[in-house]
């Protein structure tokens, strides 16, 4: 079948995401001649290097990022030494290995240096969300960009504290400088200690003229679970997109499910993604057609019963914003890595079947040139195959159904840690690259680790050629699950 050129929308979306004008010379792509297209494309030329004289001009990213600038001063992590050095630039590092999505597990050696320091020495600067945003709060320098509000999903919860962090959006953002951190709303921050997970958060506009920050994401948190998410919008109202998304997908989904109580993950998760996508077109339907954002769950929690189960970590996701475990058995002396989620491309085997099933196309781009396989949209062609929003796509194949891979099992007597990140990081860091990170540093400096890895994908961007001066929204969460401890009975009608 011969492609259709026509000229297209150009969305406001990711570099390699997003809705994009048709190229002449695209073809179609059949189970016949699909070839395995996986997180290696993406990475193919993450490391590629740079003459001496441009590498001297680049600002360092870790200078631009604040906190995670900062980090040389931290002395309790398990490499003291590779945290206190700068970021190097990528023409001083070997090139990384990529990863298949096809291998599900790979393995990251583990740093285990032993750090020593005289009694009396500094004081620990550890730091997870809430202590950052304590410190800011302290300093007076949020300058507005922290506020003080409940999630509205909090109105769905049973009775009892949860903590909340979650991103905000104002018609401001296009205004923000580039690399810049999200506004945050927080509730009840000030619990997060005494609940089980260590929790880092970034969020960072990239630089993208004419767009703001398009990523958003949500933290809620109480004794018994944890629920968070990342929304990835594209197309001109991608960030009004992904805010709804993340203001209205974890409210659904709590109004139909009672962590540690229901047993209907699957299908009040599913349901909920629905749901989103009928409250947007009511609520922003000017909004929503010709723009869309993907969007990753995560509930971590234990099932309720006579003899409390294990905790699980269970995901339901649209698009490509990654969800990846990993795990460090006792003894061992390396992270085991797994994809938890795997990313709806178009020329997914089974995503391609079901495309050409609902008589919808997908194109890819002439031998020679880069970029991702795409839906064909009449408004942008698409370089994902599920989306919330984007309804002028459905009739091309485009869905909202969420995939709800299996549980995944945290064993109480290994150490694990819970990557969510947009496609800013993945498209530039492979998994066991960015686990390799972040294990870096202690649970309870988590922040610092996701600030650390959102510095490094920047890095990455800053030095790519395929698309020069073009540098992604940047949004991680890192998790560093603690044990949770036996449920308390619910009583009947809350």
């Amino acid at each position: 079948m011969a492609a259709v050129v026509a000229a297209s929308r150009e969305g406001v979306g990711t570099p390699t995401g997003g809705r994009v004008l048709r190229s002449a010379g695209m073809s179609m792509l059949s189970p016949t001649n699909q070839s395995d297209k996986s997180l290696e494309e993406s990475s193919d030329k993450k490391d590629k290097t740079v003459d001496k004289k441009s590498a001297e001009k680049k600002v360092s990213a870790a200078e631009l990022l604040g906190e995670a600038a900062d980090v040389g001063s931290v002395i309790h992590s398990p490499d003291a030494k590779a945290m206190a050095t700068p970021l190097k630039s990528e023409k001083d590092e070997p090139p990384s290995r990529t990863c298949s999505s096809s291998s599900l597990t790979s393995t990251v050696a583990s740093s285990e240096a032993v750090v020593k320091r005289p009694v009396g020495a500094l004081r620990s600067r550890k730091l997870t969300i809430d202590t950052k945003i304590n410190s800011l709060l302290s300093k007076d320098a949020d300058n507005g960009r922290l506020v003080e509000r409940a999630h509205p999903a909090v109105d769905c919860c049973t009775p009892g504290t949860v903590a909340s962090v979650w991103g905000e959006t104002s018609d401001q953002d296009k205004y923000q400088p580039f690399f810049s951190g999200k506004a945050m709303n927080f509730h009840r921050v000030s619990s997060f200690g005494d609940l089980p997970h260590d929790i880092g958060v970034h969020c960072q506009r990239g630089q993208k003229p004419q767009a703001p920050n398009q990523d958003d994401f949500f933290i809620l948190q109480r004794a018994g679970w944890l629920l968070c998410g990342v929304a990835d919008g594209h197309g001109a109202n991608g960030h009004d997109v992904a805010h709804f998304v993340q203001e209205n997908l974890p409210k659904c989904f709590l109004s139909k499910y009672k962590p540690g109580v229901s047993n209907d993950w699957r299908e009040a998760a599913s349901a909920s993604f629905l749901e989103s996508v009928d409250k947007m077109k009511a609520e922003i339907p000017s909004k929503c057609n010709e723009s869309g954002a993907t969007a990753s769950m995560v509930l971590i929690s234990r099932d309720k019963g006579k003899e409390p189960g294990p905790t699980k970590v269970r995901t339901a996701f649209v698009g490509d914003s990654l969800v990846v475990h990993a795990k460090k058995a006792p003894g061992a002396s390396s992270w085991e890595v797994s994809f938890v989620t795997s990313p709806h491309r178009p020329d997914r085997e089974d995503e391609l079947a079901r495309i050409e099933a609902a008589k919808g196309e997908v194109v890819v781009p002439p031998e020679g040139n880069s970029g991702p396989p795409r839906l064909r949209v009449p408004s942008g062609d698409m370089a994902m195959s599920r989306a919330l929003g984007d309804l002028d796509a459905h009739a091309y194949g485009l869905i909202a159904k969420p995939e709800v891979p299996e549980d995944c099992i945290l064993e109480d007597d290994a150490d694990h840690l819970i990557l969510i990140c947009s496609d800013g990081v993945w498209d530039m860091i492979e998994p066991r690259e960015a686990v390799g990170i972040v294990a870096k540093f202690a649970a309870d400096d988590s922040q610092r680790a996701a600030e650390r890895l959102a510095a490094k994908a920047q890095s990455r961007w800053q030095q790519q050629e395929t698309q020069p001066g073009v540098i992604d929204d940047i949004t991680v969460i890192l998790i560093r699950p603690g044990k949770i401890e036996g449920l308390s009975p619910v009583k009947e009608g809350e």
